[in-house]
Parts: C-alpha cells; structure tokens; sequence
C-alpha cells in the first residue's frame, strides 16, 4: 500500500475561492502585528500579505522593534484591535521571548480574534460557543471533509498537547464523536500509543519522530508539525517509511499550512458577518 497524499494546496484553493465570491460584498481587512524580524514569521506574513491582496482583503502591517516595552506593546495591540476599520487582526508568533505573549494576545478582541489565540476566544471555543475554529484545527477539519474521511467513532491519536495543535484538536475530535488518545513526552509507550490511532495527528515539531512501524496499517497520518534545520522544513512525519502503511497522509509543506493559512481568512470573514 502506497499511501494516498492528503493535497493541502488543492484543498486551500478550494476555500479561498469561496471566501473570494463572499469577500466582495464584506469590507474586510486583517490587521498583522510583527515585533522583530524573525526569519520565518517575515517570510509566513509575505504570504498572508498576497493572499489578501488576491482576494481584494485590505492588509495592514504593524511593524515594532523587538525592544519594545511589554506594556507599550499591549497598549499597541489593543490600540489596532479597537480600530474601526480592522476586521480582522493576528499578532505573529513567536514573539521574542522576553515578552509574556500570552498578555499579548489577550489584549485581541474576541470579535476579531481570527487565530483564537486570546483566552476569552480559546475558552469559547472549549465549550462550543465560538462560531470558527483555530486555523490549523479547521485546517485539519476541511482536509478530512474534502477526502471524506469520517471521524466519529474512529480513535484519533494525538501527538502533542500544545496550545497551537494538540490541546485545540483534542476539543474538536472529542466534540466530533471521536475516541481520543493524547500521546506527549510523558508517555511511556509512543509506538504502542499510536498504533492505536485510525487517525493520527501530530504537531510536535520535532523531524521524523514518526515512523512507519509506529503505525497501523491504513490510518490516516495528519502532520501539523513544522521544524526547519538548514533551511528545509520538514514535519513530524517520516514520510517515506509511514507512506507504506497508512491509507492517507499530508504532506509538509503541501499539506496542513495552506489549508491553515486560508482558513485563517475564512474566519476574518466569518467574524465579519
């Protein structure tokens, strides 16, 4: 068995011509804050910057020094957020680490929190109250609905229990019917653990930390991690041995970060309306 590829591009243009037909009649623009020049958040905003521009969404940078004061920056960022014109608003991460980026976020209103990163939204959103998901939830979400691949009753393994991945998919899969397993650094069995998953997703960041004996045969591998070592980005997923085994796999890149990225502007539109 050769492993099906999950087609992250073909999935994300799917969506961003939809949001393009609606976006016409919404008056919508995304406001990005960046604190510093790290390499990849520059290279992520290019990106968001062109596809706003291809869907007619007005895009507006803010640009801070990495020795901004903690204080100045939240005054900054509440300052953007309470902006008439803005729509829509994410503050690039990672920020650096003298910042406490938790405060940060919190500083987003929940009504244009399209990233749900501030705790009022991601709290929403733990209950089923929110009317989006976070990006790369919903990334994961529209992948699995384009492939019709069906989640309730099926056991999703879990990779990871971070604030961006992990503790997000755990909600939605638990929500969907799914039987969750959350495998992390403690676990004492990793192989075992994943072996049980018809569905695996990882978001560890951590190159090639599964591979294919660690899966069963004809799960759906789902890989939302991203590390880059010497300019190559890679996933959490040794693609070539995991290939042989599983029925469906995403790629990175290719696979979730598009999707990811237009789900992003699909929940600056949803917010709008």
């Amino acid at each position: 068995m050769i492993a099906r590829i999950l087609d992250g591009k073909e999935v994300a243009s799917h969506i961003l011509s939809r949001v393009k037909k609606e976006a016409k009649e919404a008056s919508l623009e995304l406001a990005v804050v960046q604190v510093g020049t790290h390499p990849a958040s520059v290279t992520y905003i290019e990106r968001k910057k062109e596809i706003a521009l291809s869907l007619g969404v007005s895009f507006k940078l803010y640009k801070f020094p990495e020795d901004i004061l903690q204080q100045e920056l939240e005054s900054e960022v509440e300052k953007i957020g309470n902006t008439s014109s803005t729509t829509g608003m994410i503050v690039q991460l990672p920020l650096p680490s003298a910042f406490n980026t938790e405060a940060v976020l919190n500083k987003i209103p929940e009504e244009k929190d399209v990233d749900v990163l501030s705790e009022t939204a991601f709290n929403k959103f733990q209950k089923g109250e929110l009317s989006i998901l976070p990006p790369t939830i919903s990334a994961i979400a529209e992948i699995l609905l384009h492939y019709e691949i069906p989640v309730q009753g099926k056991t999703v393994v879990i990779v990871g229990r971070g604030r961006l991945v992990g503790l997000p998919a755990q909600i939605y899969f638990e929500s969907a019917g799914a039987n969750v397993i959350v495998a992390h650094s403690q676990t004492s069995d990793l192989a075992k653990t994943i072996q049980q998953g018809d569905i695996v997703v990882s978001g560890v960041g951590k190159a090639g930390l599964i591979t294919g004996e660690m899966v069963k045969e004809g799960a759906v591998v789902i890989d939302a991690g991203i590390s880059v070592e010497g300019g190559v980005t890679t996933g959490d997923i040794d693609t070539e041995s995991v290939s042989e085994k599983a029925s469906y796999i995403s790629p990175v890149p290719g696979g979730v970060g598009p999707v990811t990225v237009a789900c992003l502007f699909s929940n600056l539109l949803l917010l709008s309306e």
